[in-house]
């Protein structure tokens, strides 16, 4: 490897490592206020959209793949919602939360989505009417689950 090769690489590296220490979504300081803590996890992935996290109808973060986010909040009852931008459909569902937990969720890419995506509007219509009830909906890119 050439000096300037070296010298290349570091600087990379440099630039990475200071864009990474800028990024406030990469910041592990929880958001919002609250005794229940929320964390959420997105799994690694291709996927390159960002999981838009919501809880009451506020984004908290954006999430990349392999990302985390924290979020604290009060005991009882609130929304959840995971979006993607540009997509339809969307998960969002209610949860009860009891005072001073902590709750960990896990966000994957639905492959049901995928595979409606396929087949177009129509995909998107299935998809829609399968994964929507009267507690929420699970018609998204993206799903949730509590760990």
């Amino acid at each position: 490897m050439s000096a300037f090769s070296l010298v290349l690489c570091a600087n990379i590296s440099a630039q990475t490592s200071k864009e990474e220490s800028n990024n406030p979504e990469k910041e592990t300081q929880a958001k919002g206020s609250g005794n229940v803590t929320l964390v959420f996890q997105r799994e690694s992935s291709i996927v390159l959209k960002d999981a838009k996290i919501f809880v009451d109808g506020t984004q908290y973060c954006a999430l990349g793949s392999g990302d985390e986010c924290t979020v604290k909040t009060s005991a009882g009852r609130h929304i959840l919602k995971v979006d993607a931008s540009m997509t339809t459909g969307e998960f969002s569902k209610p949860f009860t939360f009891e005072d001073s937990k902590t709750y960990t969720f896990i966000i994957t890419r639905k492959m049901s989505y995928t595979v409606g995506a396929v087949f177009g509007m129509l995909g998107t219509i299935v998809n829609k009417a399968a994964n929507q009830d009267e507690n929420g909906s699970d018609d998204g890119t993206f799903t949730m689950e509590l760990k």
